[in-house]
């Protein structure tokens, strides 16, 4: 990939996450390889829930499926070939203006343009901007609700007291004064969304391209091929 492109994909205007129909960088393969982030661990969500590090990283050991709109079925079906793993990231990185790291549940898939052609498009243009999760409900799930009064139940302010420190976003709960903790929750799926409930979750591939066609190819100088053409005539000559 030469500097112009790549200058191009990180513009403010055509950047990673910036949707781009005219983009001129493309990737003859019909194969993409989609890596995002399904969740982020003590991030209350607009469900008013958080995940636990420890509740993500059990999922670690979960098989799971990536699809669309969190249908079950194969018109939605994007790959069963999902590789998963727990990342620290640089808020900054994920496009959220909070300092430190994001401990994220992160996905990579890999499927074929013939599995999901709709998807593939929406992938390969970088329209997919959030994932969310399906995890089983009735399969070893644990949900604690966190309460800032005792006079709710001593039971809810120890929650909140045990919890309360770990949240990232603190001002959501300090204005409502409750939320949830997912201590288990068996992630079953990841699903690529048009707005999800945990905004914090984009995808990390630059439009599906591979990391082939985003090397940087730099070309030598006039001056150094010019060098480079003497110096092969001067070995040439003795």
């Amino acid at each position: 990939m030469r500097i112009e492109e790549i200058k191009k994909i990180a513009s403010e205007k055509d950047s990673f996450r910036a949707l781009s129909a005219n983009q001129n960088v493309t990737d003859d393969s019909e194969t993409l390889t989609v890596e995002g982030v399904a969740i982020i661990a003590n991030y209350i969500d607009s469900h008013g829930s958080i995940f636990t590090e420890e509740c993500l990283r059990e999922s670690l050991n979960e098989n799971i499926i990536h699809n669309a709109d969190h249908i079950r079925d194969y018109d939605h079906l994007i790959s069963t070939s999902v590789e998963k793993e727990i990342r620290s990231i640089p808020f900054i990185e994920l496009g959220v203006d909070i300092e430190g790291n994001a401990t994220a549940f992160c996905f990579k898939s890999v499927f074929d343009k013939d599995d999901n052609e709709r998807m593939y498009k929406q992938y390969k243009r970088g329209r997919v901007k959030y994932h969310s999760i399906e995890f089983d409900w009735s399969r070893r799930s644990k949900e604690l609700l966190c309460i800032n009064n005792e006079r709710e139940g001593q039971e809810y302010k120890d929650n909140w007291d045990k919890y309360y420190p770990t949240v990232i976003n603190k001002e959501v709960a300090d204005a409502r004064g409750w939320f949830y903790v997912y201590e288990r929750a068996p992630i079953v799926a990841v699903s690529a969304v048009v707005l999800g409930s945990n905004k914090v979750t984009p995808t990390l591939s630059a439009r599906g391209l591979s990391d082939e066609v985003l090397k940087l190819e730099i070309e030598p100088k006039e001056d150094s091929k010019r060098e480079e053409k003497q110096s092969i005539i001067s070995r040439l000559s003795k």
